[in-house]
């Protein structure tokens, strides 16, 4: 687990398709590193983001950060929005790094997905989540990329309140309120997992 006191770096990777909020979800991640007085920087590509088409960010917290990009074997957690794209970059992720992985492939069911998640993510420490059946039972199927982020402040010390006040510098004040409960959503689902963090080496 990480703090905002960390003495080490620590490089993140959004991977899914377009329309999934991964670059805000970047921006989120490095605004919050921002209020903490770390350094960051931050990658992106955008594919073919209109017509669901593979879309990756990386953001990159620390001391000092040197690039905004890490090559394969180089990040420590992975969240994957998308089945199929979190496989596409897990060769990124190191040995000793954490996966968070959302439930959906485009064009495929969960339930068809379910007896391949250990044999395609292998020995990965993996945490899965319900996330896209969650926001959407909720009435809040864009605010997936929020519900993931609840997810992983649980792997890192920022605070409850520094999130929020991130959170709350987005949107309107009606997505505000929904960033905020799909956030709450996304933090219950990380307990729910029973998992316990894992530090990257």
């Amino acid at each position: 687990m990480i703090d905002s006191t960390m003495d080490t770096n620590v490089s993140i990777m959004i991977a899914g398709v377009g329309g999934q909020g991964i670059l805000l979800a970047g921006d989120v991640l490095a605004r919050i590193a921002l209020h903490s007085d770390l350094d960051v920087k931050k990658s992106e590509v955008r594919g073919l983001s209109r017509r669901f088409g593979s879309v990756w960010c990386q953001v990159h917290m620390g001391r000092r950060i040197e690039s905004p990009i890490g090559g394969l074997d180089s990040i420590d957690y992975l969240l994957g929005f998308e089945t199929g794209e979190a496989l596409r970059y897990l060769p990124y992720l190191k040995d000793g790094g954490t996966a968070l992985v959302n439930r959906l492939e485009i064009g495929k069911s969960v339930d068809d997905l379910a007896p391949r998640h250990s044999e395609l993510f292998g020995d990965t420490d993996c945490i899965w989540l319900d996330g896209s059946d969650e926001v959407a039972n909720a009435g809040c199927s864009r605010n997936l990329n929020v519900f993931m982020l609840g997810a992983f402040s649980q792997l890192l010390h920022f605070g409850h309140s520094a999130w929020q006040e991130v959170l709350s510098e987005l949107g309107d004040r009606r997505s505000r309120m929904a960033n905020l409960r799909m956030f709450e959503m996304g933090t219950a689902a990380f307990d729910d997992a029973n998992r316990r963090p894992v530090k990257p080496k």
